[in-house]
């Protein structure tokens, strides 16, 4: 499994070479899940893409039309790979994926050496990124608004034939934006709570 990552990073590198002027937003590939863990087995690995957009116009669980871009380009619907997308405004890690490790940056391109930990399974916590609980707690007291403000969007425009036309296309339709949107809303609200406890 740990080579379909190395070969997303290594795509990620010839993205950003690429001349005639191709522009995405990639920014950041992060991984999580079973690769940290050691797991013997692992069916998908569990990457996190950083995307450079504004975090108001990218909430928790939007689809953005840049996705399907770098989704396309990296090949993600070829590999088996369970893609999470963020903000590079926001943490990489989240309410749900809790621990994560960078493998490659635009700037610095693919990190030999946490590739070569995740093989031998020599992962350490300092390699890896955590939250503590404040740092969750403001995570999700910032990201909520955003959240609800999409959602509310989504629910003013959803029976509209101009947003409807808009938000379909690269498999998707406007009932994922707002399954997606409502989705958002409770997984924030829900870990927001259980924080409480």
């Amino acid at each position: 499994m740990l080579r379909h990552v190395t070969d997303l990073a290594e795509e990620a590198d010839r993205l950003t070479h690429l001349s005639g002027g191709l522009a995405l937003p990639l920014s950041e590939l992060w991984v999580g899940g079973d690769l940290l863990d050691g797991a013997e087995q692992i069916e998908w690995a569990l990457v996190v893409v950083r995307l450079d957009i504004p975090a108001d116009e990218f909430p928790h669980l939007a689809l953005h039309p840049a996705m399907a871009a770098c989704e396309s380009f990296l090949r993600l619907d070829k590999r088996p790979i369970d893609a999470r997308w963020r903000s590079r405004q926001v943490p990489a890690w989240d309410h749900v994926v809790r621990r994560v490790a960078r493998v490659w940056t635009a700037q610095t391109g693919t990190d030999e050496l946490l590739l070569r930990h995740l093989r031998n399974r020599t992962v350490t916590n300092a390699m890896i990124a955590t939250p503590t609980p404040a740092e969750l707690r403001e995570f999700l007291t910032d990201e909520l608004p955003r959240a609800e403000h999409r959602l509310a969007e989504v629910l003013d425009g959803y029976w509209e034939s101009e947003w409807r036309g808009a938000h379909r296309g690269h498999g998707t339709h406007p009932e994922h934006h707002l399954w997606r949107a409502a989705e958002a809303v409770r997984s924030i609200r829900e870990a927001l709570a259980g924080l409480d406890i």
